[in-house]
């Protein structure tokens, strides 16, 4: 038999006004053996549970799965508890059920309770929990998704949220989206209910699908338990109307990693209370957009770093904090970073501890990079490669060293003005290249380019003021170049070949950078160039122009299908005009499995397809298998229906599903 899956599932809600018949017998599962929810002799009642049941209980010895399949009726029910002896595992297993037909729990506290050694396993099937102080508690165990949708949320919806996911409470536990739908009012990991359970482990795994949490996203969020998230494909999306903080490491050890996935979230703490530790990476085409505060290391004696190695790192429309009260390190060593502005120990407070490390990749900022702060905090900056930005149309944008060491040993950097005025401050300027609008450096030392040995260029940009109090000093083997005025004393040891003539055409030195996003998410393009002002911009899209695309960045707000493609940039001045390389927007779209075609020992799985992704077929021969098999070779959309044969379609039965990359 061969069994289809899509990897999108429709949610049906299911909305219950009462309990309906007394809720008090006790029914157990009395089998030894695997079998069907459906079929009575398999409980202790001789009937299968429905809403008359008071709690269910899949508890006795044995591995084995008990499976609810389309057939079942009656699944509005009270409690539901799976757990198993020793050395057992008790699964119960959601197959083909369908999201218009929920399992649906109804007790208060917690109508679904896993424990060690139970696992609950859903493929295009339903579950809701919904109500007031309800929810879902794996103490131990595992909940696993392939297709269908999970929902545990407050019923109204509330600000004061009440229903909670807690995965892992005693134990070790995990929650592993591969597809579908899940939404939670609150999810937390790693939330030990007391000092007698100090090293909880709670796991989530996510490789396809979508998860909304309404509320609180918390990963570690009690003293000496471990939250782990493994992204390496989805997204996840946390809205901004709730006071919903997300916590890497709230009072424990939290980490999560990121590929070729996308988090949507706005107000992110990465390491938040005091003696925990956080931890966010952002791999190869993982993408992290916060509309809020970013804050690493958030409250004093949290530790919090952020690594971005080859991910997508913005934030909209507040900074990014790298030792806000804590300790906290931004370290990009490829990949991206854009934002307003980045804030390094810049809060006044002895307990603050900042570090940014760029050793490749780029990062962008459009209002300002403060360094530690003039009365107490010190942060440390080192510039080994890469570039950094910072810079705005306005020409506004400030690289503010108040209190702390900067080492610049190669890459790029680029500011509209550079200030440093405190004796507490350093910039190191080993070799490298700094391109600065306007400079006002009196920190009792002179600035000194390149230290004798390396190649550095200072560049002065647009014909600003360069005001060093203390003397500028040009090593041997570094430049002077551009237009600008200079005060104070110049000591050259190196090449000075500045040119003030005439217009500097364009150039650009930043170009836009390829996106990969899912369906609905915001997709930003921005270039930095040089030249003479004004500066003037048109984007394009597959060459023809966007109207009232003029600015040095373009936005696409919610990013569909038709949107993918070439995006690219005129920019133009008295001097010339130049194109940069196009950029290539991929939009991730939900595929759907339509049909599929068992012949002999081979099975042909057929779907829609978007051009230019990539598709992967996998199977599973097991709901429980650990892993997904991929088919090769993938293929490329066409736009059309495509077809993926399985020539060794030989077992009884075999579960299929999407990856689009």
């Amino acid at each position: 038999m061969s069994c289809r899956r899509a990897v999108v599932s429709s949610f049906v809600a299911v909305i219950v006004l009462g309990l309906g018949p007394s809720a008090s017998a006790l029914i157990r599962w009395t089998n030894l053996n695997s079998g069907l929810w459906t079929v009575g002799s398999n409980w202790s009642l001789g009937r299968a549970p429905d809403i008359a049941a008071g709690l269910i209980l899949i508890t006795n010895g044995g591995t084995k799965t008990v499976t609810i399949d389309s057939t079942a009726t009656n699944l509005i029910l009270n409690n539901l508890t799976l757990l198993a002896p020793a050395g057992a595992t008790n699964t119960l297993s959601m197959v083909d059920v369908g999201t218009n037909k929920p399992l649906v729990l109804l007790s208060s506290a917690s109508p679904l309770a896993i424990a060690k050694g139970g696992a609950l396993y859903l493929t295009n099937s339903s579950l809701v929990i919904t109500g007031t102080a309800v929810g879902l508690t794996v103490w131990a165990g595992d909940v696993t998704m392939d297709s269908g949708s999970i929902v545990v949320r407050d019923e109204p919806a509330t600000t004061n949220v009440t229903v909670k996911a807690r995965i892992a409470r005693t134990n070790e536990a995990s929650l592993n989206i591969n597809g579908g739908f899940a939404q939670f009012s609150s999810l937390i990991l790693g939330d030990s209910p007391g000092t007698q359970f100090p090293r909880c482990r709670g796991t989530m795994s996510m490789s396809g699908g979508l998860l909304n949490v309404l509320g609180e996203l918390s990963v570690a969020d009690s003293p000496g338990c471990t939250g782990l998230v493994f992204m390496t494909g989805g997204q996840i999306q946390v809205p901004n109307h709730f006071t919903n903080t997300t916590r890497i490491g709230n009072y424990g050890i939290g980490q999560m990693f990121v590929s070729n996935a996308t988090l949507l979230i706005p107000n992110v703490s990465v390491g938040r209370h005091d003696g925990c530790s956080g931890l966010l990476t952002l791999q190869e085409n993982g993408i992290g957009v916060f509309d809020d505060d970013l804050s690493i290391g958030r409250f004093s004696g949290a530790t919090g770093t952020v690594v971005v190695a080859g991910g997508h790192l913005i934030t909209t429309n507040q900074p990014i904090w790298a030792g806000r009260e804590g300790v906290g390190q931004l370290i990009v060593s490829n990949g991206s970073v854009r934002g307003t502005s980045l804030l390094i120990a810049a809060v006044p407070t002895n307990t603050a501890s900042g570090a940014f490390t760029l050793a490749g990749g780029s990062v962008m900022l459009s209002s300002n990079l403060i360094l530690g702060d003039a009365s107490i905090s010190t942060g440390r900056v080192a510039i080994l490669g890469g570039t950094l930005n910072i810079t705005n149309t306005n020409n506004t944008a400030i690289f503010w060293l108040a209190s702390g060491p900067l080492t610049m040993n190669s890459g790029t950097v680029t500011t509209d003005s550079l200030t440093m005025t405190n004796s507490g401050a350093q910039f190191l300027f080993s070799g490298g290249t700094l391109r600065v609008r306007n400079s006002s450096v009196a920190n009792g030392l002179p600035f000194t380019v390149g230290d004798g040995t390396n190649a550095a260029i200072l560049q002065l940009v647009g014909g600003g003021t360069h005001s060093f109090t203390d003397g500028l000093i040009i090593s041997s083997n570094a430049t002077l170049t551009g237009c600008g005025t200079i005060v104070g004393s110049i000591i050259n040891h190196g090449t000075i070949s500045t040119n003030c003539a005439s217009a500097v055409p364009p150039s650009i030195t930043q170009p836009p950078l390829s996106l990969t996003v899912t369906q609905g998410a915001a997709a930003t393009f921005s270039v930095i160039a040089d030249g003479s002002d004004p500066l003037e911009y048109q984007w394009r899209f597959n060459s023809t122009p966007i109207p009232g695309a003029t600015a040095s960045n373009y936005t696409v707000v919610s990013a569909q299908s038709s949107n993918a493609g070439g995006y690219d940039v005129v920019i133009s001045n008295s001097g010339g005009s130049v194109s940069s390389p196009p950029a290539t927007l991929r939009v991730l779209v939900p595929s759907t499995i339509n049909n599929s075609v068992h012949l002999e020992s081979s099975n042909t799985i057929s779907f829609t397809s978007i051009v230019g992704l990539k598709y992967t077929l996998e199977y599973k021969n097991q709901l429980d298998d650990t892993n997904w098999t991929d088919i090769l070779p993938s293929v490329t959309g066409t736009g059309g229906a495509l077809s993926i044969p399985d020539p060794q379609a030989t077992v009884p039965s075999r579960f299929y599903r999407l990856r689009i990359d």
